[in-house]
């Protein structure tokens, strides 16, 4: 987990990670997966090509998001791997978050 689970991880905090996917207009009917880390531009995001998201309206009041043709290369290993990962959301100018499952299996 980063250094700080309240704010933002920043460039320091993943430097290890395999992907970090950005959605941009989220609020929109057709959100884009973005090619910038808005909260920290020191970050280059790992390119990851065709990727698309899909947003459908279950009821008036709920949404899913479904990010498609995601393709990992994992680290040399042997036997069956287990992924982690972490989720974070804001809306917020400041960054902060609202949203944080903390190193949830796959």
């Amino acid at each position: 987990m980063y250094s700080n689970p309240n704010a933002f991880p920043k460039a320091a905090d993943l430097v290890n990670a395999i992907a970090t996917i950005v959605i941009n207009n989220n609020s929109a009917d057709n959100p884009l997966v973005g090619s910038v880390y808005h909260p920290d531009p020191l970050y280059i995001l790992p390119q990851l090509t065709g990727l698309t998201a899909v947003k459908v309206h279950l009821n008036p009041t709920l949404e899913r998001m479904t990010i498609k043709n995601i393709k990992l290369t994992l680290p040399s290993c042997t036997g069956a791997q287990t992924i982690l990962f972490d989720a974070w959301a804001s809306q917020a100018a400041n960054g902060k978050m609202y949203i944080v499952p903390h190193k949830a299996p796959i």
